[in-house]
C-alpha cells in the first residue's frame, strides 16, 4: 500500500513529538513493504530514510507561517503525484487541507498531539438481551478524561460524555439498578479532582444518581445488609491515593459516606 505522512519537520527525529511519531509509525510501515512517502522541511543527507521515501518542498521560515506553508505545498504536490491508499496529516493547524486528497478518494486522518486516535465513547456499558442477540442500551460510562475535555483544539466545543478507558471497572446489579464507578480520575465544575460511582436505570441505562469518590474504583462494588440497612462497598485507590474501602448507604442523618477500612 502507499501511505504518505503530511505536517512534520520531516525525518529523521530531530526536533518533536510529530516528527518522532512520524519517523516510528513510516519506517515500521517501509519494513512491512509498505510504500511510504514524508514530507519534509529541513533536508537531509539522502532521498530515503530505512526505507522512506523523503520528499523535500519549500516553506517560508516564519513562526506562524512555516507548518501552514509547507502543508499549503506538500497537499499541492499530493494532488499531482500518484493516489495514496492513504494520508495522514499531523498537527490540527493543518486540518484545513485535508479535503483536498479526499476529493481524489484517498482516505485522510489527521493527528491531534495528545488526543486519542480512537473515536469515542471510550468506555461503555451495554445491556443485551440474550434471547434476541441484540443491544438494548448502551451508556458511554465515565466523565471525559480531562486531556480530552480540557485540549486546546477542542476550545469552545461541546463535547459530550465520551467515558473511559480502563480494565478495572466491575458492575453490581441490583433488581433495578448497575452501579459502577469511574476507572480515572478527573476535575469537573460539579466535582473536585475524584472520581463518580455512578447508578443507571437497568431498563434503560439513564443515570439516575452519582457519588463523589476520591480515588477510581479498582474492584468491583458489592452490596449487603446490616442491621436492616443496605450498603454498597467498593474499593478504590490511584496515583496518590492509598487504597481504601469505602461503603455507601441511605443517609439517616447528614452523613452519606461511611468508611470502614484501609
Amino acid at each position: 500500500m502507499k501511505f504518505a505522512i503530511v505536517g512534520t519537520r520531516g525525518i529523521p527525529a530531530r526536533y518533536g513529538g510529530f516528527e518522532t511519531f512520524a519517523e516510528e509509525l513510516s519506517t515500521r510501515l517501509a519494513a512491512r513493504g509498505h510504500n511510504v512517502t514524508v514530507y519534509c522541511r529541513e533536508r537531509y543527507t539522502a532521498g530515503t530514510y530505512r526505507g522512506v521515501r523523503l520528499r523535500y518542498l519549500p516553506t517560508i521560515r516564519h513562526k506562524y507561517l512555516d507548518t501552514i506553508v509547507h502543508t499549503f505545498f506538500s497537499t499541492l504536490d499530493l494532488a499531482l503525484m500518484p493516489k495514496q491508499d492513504a494520508v495522514l496529516y499531523c498537527n490540527a493547524a493543518n486540518a484545513i487541507f485535508t479535503w483536498l486528497p479526499r476529493l481524489r478518494g484517498m482516505r485522510v486522518a489527521l493527528n491531534v498531539d495528545g488526543l486519542p486516535l480512537i473515536k469515542p465513547p471510550y468506555g461503555t456499558i451495554s445491556a443485551i438481551n440474550l434471547d434476541r442477540g441484540e443491544i438494548v442500551w448502551q451508556i458511554a460510562h465515565g466523565e471525559t478524561p480531562d486531556v480530552v475535555r480540557n485540549h486546546p483544539a477542542l476550545k469552545g466545543l461541546n463535547i459530550p460524555r465520551t467515558g473511559q478507558t480502563g480494565y478495572n471497572v466491575g458492575t453490581l446489579i441490583t433488581k433495578t439498578l448497575v452501579i459502577a464507578g469511574d476507572g480515572q480520575v478527573t476535575t469537573t465544575a460539579s466535582h473536585p479532582r475524584g472520581a463518580m460511582l455512578r447508578a443507571y436505570d437497568k431498563a434503560n441505562g439513564k443515570e439516575v444518581g452519582a457519588v463523589y469518590m476520591p480515588a477510581p474504583e479498582t474492584g468491583s462494588p458489592m452490596t449487603y445488609m446490616l442491621n436492616g440497612k443496605q450498603y454498597i462497598v467498593i474499593a478504590v485507590s490511584g496515583g496518590p491515593y492509598s487504597g481504601e474501602y469505602i461503603a455507601f448507604t441511605l443517609p439517616a442523618d447528614d452523613t452519606t459516606r461511611a468508611q470502614i477500612g484501609r
